[in-house]
């Protein structure tokens, strides 16, 4: 790793930005630039380490929300050029979806997610989305390869 790559902290996220979600709250990027040097050291070790670092830890939820949608994002898109998404079934909540059916809930409800989890008039609507999607994530894991 470059020495100027291993001073980065912050991460950026093409599926994040797209949603237009503040790039210094994505999960990893609170931290500002005014942080102790010890702790960005710190922080570099452990991702030299461990290929990331405790600030993923702070708030599990957001980092699996964020890298859901965008993991699925991706799938989306990489998949649907090799593989028939309309292929597979999958049984959720009485319905029975294609494979690119569930993707579509499933990105709706992490996007939902991620939109308005900072607003507390609406962060557990927003919490119920993430957790449906990651209820349709499990029969879908058999499927997710291309």
């Amino acid at each position: 790793m470059s020495k100027k790559h291993s001073r980065h902290i912050e991460q950026r996220n093409k599926y994040l930005d797209d949603l237009g979600l503040d790039f210094f709250e994505y999960g990893v990027n609170w931290t500002r630039k005014e942080t102790k040097k010890k702790w960005r050291k710190t922080w570099r070790k452990q991702r030299e380490t461990y290929g990331f670092d405790d600030r993923e830890t702070y708030d599990m939820t957001r980092i699996f929300g964020e890298w859901l949608y965008s993991h699925l994002m991706m799938y989306r898109w990489k998949a649907s050029k090799v593989i028939d998404l309309t292929y597979h079934k999958i049984e959720f909540e009485g319905n029975t979806y294609t494979q690119i059916e569930a993707l579509d809930r499933m990105i709706e409800w992490t996007e939902f997610y991620l939109r308005n989890r900072d607003d507390p008039d609406r962060y557990d609507e927003s919490l119920e989305s993430l957790q449906r999607a990651t209820r349709l994530w499990e029969p879908f894991l058999a499927h997710a390869w291309w």
